[in-house]
C-alpha cells in the first residue's frame, strides 16, 4: 500500500527548489503534492540578486591591497637515525 503525501516547503530559495527537483525526480512524489510557501512574488531567495524585476545591481569595485610579501627562511631538518631491530627466527619443532 502506498501512502499519498504532501511535502510543503518554507521559502523560495534555490534549497527549496532544489529539493523540490529530488522529490520528484527520486521520490517519485508527484509536483501537485509539493507546496513552496514564500511570502515575496519571485522565487529563487538570493539568485534574484535582492533586486526588483527589471532592476539592474552593478558590481563594487574594490580595490586590491599592497601586501608584501613575506620571507621564510627554510628550516634546517636533521635526518632522524632509526636502527633496525634485530629479530630472531622462531624455530620450527
Amino acid at each position: 500500500m502506498v501512502k499519498e503525501f504532501n511535502a510543503y516547503l518554507l521559502s523560495g530559495g534555490i534549497g527549496s527548489l532544489a529539493t523540490t527537483t529530488f522529490m520528484i525526480r527520486d521520490s517519485r512524489l508527484p509536483g501537485g503534492n509539493i507546496f513552496i510557501l514564500e511570502a515575496k512574488p519571485l522565487l529563487g531567495g538570493s539568485m534574484d540578486r535582492a533586486g526588483n524585476p527589471g532592476e539592474t545591481v552593478e558590481p563594487e569595485t574594490v580595490e586590491p591591497e599592497t601586501v608584501e610579501p613575506e620571507i621564510v627562511e627554510p628550516e634546517t631538518v636533521q635526518p632522524e637515525t632509526v636502527e633496525p631491530e634485530t629479530v630472531e627466527p622462531e624455530s620450527i619443532e
